[in-house]
């Protein structure tokens, strides 16, 4: 090592370069890989620029991919015109040298001297490199060529490699898509609100607009979600989701962090990014500018990646509320609140608890190897009757728990865990209770009766949406604004606890 000179330990230093990017997958794609190339061959080799040609199958020869400077910025191409010196490169797997001046098809600068090497892989030709004018009127030498005949093999094989790694990370993406659609689009729905939601979804085919999900934890967001996916025109590509309850460093990491990312994974497929109001606000300025720009760069680069997704967000929360508060940006609830879906708890789609239970329970009966058919009249009734305050995440539960615990064919018993007393089954009373519109035998004018009655039914319908502003509004067809206006007039406050 000690005979080596200043220049050989560079350019030793130089092959370690060009593996780094394969070792650390820090890029994204192979040209990003072929740049690091250029710009380790115009430093090691002292020259003013370097070239990429690749074979271009739309011309059936090899067309300039890259020009760039001793600075490393990528100048612009004249054309992609045939050079017969690359074509010789290319087929012979040779190297040759012009310390003279040449004329080039491509490039807007004059060439005085440059050599021409392959990058290749078993004799196959990945790609031709020109380096272009030897800075201080030095010639291109033997040692030069000695050089790139070892660093084109060498960066060949790297080359390779790379393309095989991102091949098989592209593959794995393909598969995992495949089993997410065979095991997470299953969407039940027997009540008739899901089925308008059903419905609606399968008319979003080709629709790539944002779609937030609101409903209570456990209503299944995520389920939906995985089914508006299955049913859009890019099903074929990621369901890629992100759960804001990372904390914030690692949210933003898993975002907008080295490749690949949640954004960059879920290229030309879907985004779902759950419970987003816990996301912090300096996050959720970032993705409003993606969502305005269609294009972000990575942390810690310079690069400006287009973005290429279907955005679904869920939450669980009032936003409308966050904003008037400024705890969630307005700019990027109006950019997400495209296309609101309003997911109702499980008590107030009680269709839905028979097939869901059979769902279950055709999924815990596998899981515990054992053959259960259906379940006893009353425990079917007890699960219809109870209120389900942790929604579907809950019925789960209790369905695998009656798995563990019975005895095949048929579930008798049905073991709801944590009950304190009988509030929590559904009154039928509470359903559809009866206006009483004439409470007051003193002022019996048609003015008090209408605003006896416009209390009570408002009442009766903030406590049906759990006191959303937004959903109560839609359902009697107003502004959320004359909800509002309307609660105040009338007096109508929360209970403390409300219903169940």
């Amino acid at each position: 090592m000690s005979s080596l000179g200043a220049m050989d330990i560079e350019r030793l230093k130089a092959l370690i370069r060009i593996n780094i990017p394969f070792d650390t997958c820090s890029y994204s794609n192979i040209n990003e890989l072929y740049v690091s190339i250029l710009k380790c061959i115009t430093h090691i080799l002292n020259c003013s620029y370097s070239a990429f040609f690749t074979f271009n199958s739309s011309f059936n020869y090899y067309t300039p991919l890259f020009l760039i400077n001793s600075d490393g910025e990528k100048l612009s191409l004249l054309s992609y015109k045939k050079e017969e010196y690359i074509e010789f490169v290319a087929k012979n797997i040779e190297i040759i040298v012009f310390n003279e001046k040449i004329k080039s098809n491509n490039f807007n600068i004059e060439i005085n001297n440059s050599i021409i090497f392959p990058i290749y892989f078993e004799n196959e030709c990945i790609g031709v490199l020109q380096a272009i004018n030897k800075k201080d009127n030095v010639s291109f030498n033997k040692s030069d060529s000695a050089f790139l005949q070892i660093l084109g093999e060498y960066a060949g094989i790297v080359c390779k490699n790379y393309a095989l790694y991102l091949q098989a990370g592209e593959r794995i993406t393909e598969l995992q898509t495949v089993i997410s659609k065979k095991t997470s689009s299953i969407f039940i729905a027997e009540s008739p609100v899901l089925k308008d939601i059903k419905k609606m979804v399968e008319g979003l085919y080709s629709v790539s607009s944002p779609i937030l999900i609101v409903g209570e934890s456990g209503t299944g967001k995520e389920v939906l979600a995985e089914y508006i996916h299955s049913k859009s025109s890019r099903a074929s590509y990621p369901l890629v989701k992100i759960k804001c309850a990372l904390n914030n460093s690692s949210l933003e990491e898993e975002l907008f962090g080295k490749y690949p990312n949640a954004i960059e994974k879920a290229w030309k497929g879907t985004l779902f990014i759950d419970s987003i109001t816990d996301m912090p606000l300096h996050i959720q300025g970032k993705l409003q500018t993606i969502l305005q720009q269609k294009k972000f760069y990575r942390n810690g680069t310079a690069e400006l990646i287009p973005v290429d997704i279907r955005l679904i967000t869920s939450s669980n929360t009032d936003i409308e509320d966050l904003v008037k508060k400024h705890l969630f940006r307005e700019d990027l609830y109006y950019r997400i609140n495209v296309l609101p879906i309003n997911l109702p708890p499980l008590r107030r789609r009680k269709e839905d608890i028979k097939a869901l239970s059979m769902y279950f329970l055709e999924k815990y009966s596998v899981e515990n190897q054992k053959k259960f058919s259906g379940f006893s009249s009353s425990a079917m009734k007890k699960l219809q009757l109870y209120s389900w305050p942790n929604n579907i995440r809950e019925l789960s539960n209790v369905i695998e728990c009656a798995c563990i615990r019975e005895v095949p064919p048929i579930i008798k018993n049905i073991d709801i865990r944590n009950v304190k007393d009988s509030n929590i089954y559904i009154d039928e009373s509470i359903e559809s209770p009866q206006l009483n519109i004439m409470p007051n035998k003193v002022d019996r004018s048609l003015k008090n009766a209408v605003n006896v009655f416009k209390k009570q039914y408002l009442e009766q319908i903030l406590k049906e949406t759990d006191w959303n502003q937004t959903e109560t509004a839609k359902i009697l067809k107003v502004q959320r604004t004359y909800v509002s206006k309307l609660i105040m007039e009338l007096g109508i406050k929360r209970p403390l606890k409300d219903g169940y």
